[in-house]
């Protein structure tokens, strides 16, 4: 309940919370981004944001038990700790156009995969979204994805849109 005081949607919340960790897990690389034997999706926000994060951190915590082959660790971390942190893909929450770009530019020097929450931070770089118009739509932002190193299996392609 607490997201919609600041303007996220639950549901998407929790349609983007269940399908981060295994979009990380269609990364072709990810054996080689896992960190300490897992595969850690950090949620990265602006300080006022610490209780959506702690959510979103609890909800890919509850299906990655559910879901996953791969041991699956999420962690809520501010932008000014983005840099000194490790993950195996970022899940970025809504913020300024600068934050986001930060986030996005790490993203690509680690080599990772960068999710947002809201499909306008694509223009900032992101790599991916999740939309619910009249089914689920993940969006794939070609350029993020050639920049970024980054490569999903083959059938990854198929289900995703693909936007300039």
């Amino acid at each position: 309940m607490a997201a919609f005081a600041f303007g996220y949607d639950e549901l998407l919340l929790d349609a983007q919370s269940s399908v981060v960790p295994k979009i990380a897990m269609l990364d072709k690389g990810i054996q080689n981004k896992l960190v300490g034997g897992k595969l850690v999706v950090a949620v990265v926000h602006d300080p006022d944001e610490a209780d959506i994060a702690k959510d979103v951190v609890s909800k890919i915590t509850a299906n990655a038990k559910k879901n996953s082959t791969i041991s699956i660790k999420a962690v809520s971390v501010e932008f000014s700790q983005l840099a000194k942190s490790e993950m195996s893909i970022i899940y970025i929450l809504g913020s300024s156009g600068a934050n986001v770009q930060k986030a996005v530019n790490i993203a690509k020097q680690k080599g990772i995969a960068s999710f947002v929450y809201d499909k306008g931070d694509l223009a900032h770089g992101a790599m991916l979204t999740l939309n619910i118009e009249r089914s689920a739509v993940i969006t794939l932002k070609r350029s993020a994805l050639k920049d970024s190193g980054v490569s999903f299996v083959d059938s990854f392609y198929k289900i995703v849109r693909v936007v300039e």
